[in-house]
């Protein structure tokens, strides 16, 4: 599962509503869509204004959403650990604006 971060927060230095978030996960099974949904909790409860867009890896093919967006990678998700991982991106997420 990939994290990807898009608008204004990455975008630019101005001020921002929310923060975006994509998420970009295998296929549309039950299974692949109960972990995005539960990634996407996470993100929520760790990231104060937190806004997460979850899809398939198909339809973001379909949508060119990634690259429409100008979407930056922030981490790939562990299927079987995905809290070690999502704290990695909470730090570059928060770092981002600092640097």
């Amino acid at each position: 599962m990939l994290i990807y971060g898009f608008g204004s927060y990455f975008k630019s230095r101005k001020p921002y509503r929310d923060i975006d978030f994509l998420i970009v996960h295998d296929s549309i099974s039950s299974e692949s869509c109960l972990k995005a949904i539960n990634v996407k909790k996470i993100i929520q409860e760790e990231i104060v204004g937190a806004s997460v867009t979850i899809l398939s890896k198909s339809s973001e093919e379909d949508f060119d959403f990634i690259k429409v967006s100008e979407a930056i990678l922030l981490g790939t998700v562990d299927k079987e650990k995905a809290e070690p991982c999502i704290d990695e991106i909470v730090r570059k997420t928060i770092l981002f604006r600092q640097t």
